[in-house]
């Protein structure tokens, strides 16, 4: 494993991403895909989900925004999380190219954020979202 991927792991080890509930990251590897082969088709298969699931794919700034900007009221305990938040993103935007975040799903959304390595593999992270 690259050395920056073990950081990544370590990055997201604990964190949890708010939304009605709170759900805990994971990284994710897809070793023989490349970032062209992520349509909204593909990507649905590769998560092993029907072709009738719902599914977008939404800008990476604006969706990882709530998680990094830091808030007036934040106390340490949160403004420690927004700290990790930017650690995580710094990562995946030093290492990965063509950042992406797929939406599957809907009320129990899993939240996929992709690109891909200097390598040609696509590598990010995963999580849920609960909206009601």
């Amino acid at each position: 494993m690259d050395e920056w991927l073990a950081e990544l792991e370590a990055a997201v080890t604990g964190l949890l991403w708010l939304s009605e509930s709170e759900a805990s990251l994971s990284v994710v590897v897809w070793e023989d895909v490349c970032g062209d082969d992520l349509t909204l088709e593909r990507v649905l298969a590769l998560t092993h989900h029907g072709t009738d699931t719902p599914i977008e794919q939404v800008e990476f700034e604006g969706c990882w925004a709530p998680m990094v900007r830091s808030q007036p009221w934040h106390g340490p305990e949160e403004q420690a999380q927004v700290t990790r938040f930017q650690a995580v993103v710094k990562l995946l935007q030093t290492h990965l190219n063509d950042l992406r975040v797929y939406r599957i799903g809907h009320l129990q959304i899993q939240l996929y954020t992709l690109g891909e390595t200097a390598h040609h593999q696509v590598v990010g992270i995963q999580t849920q979202v609960i909206e009601t």
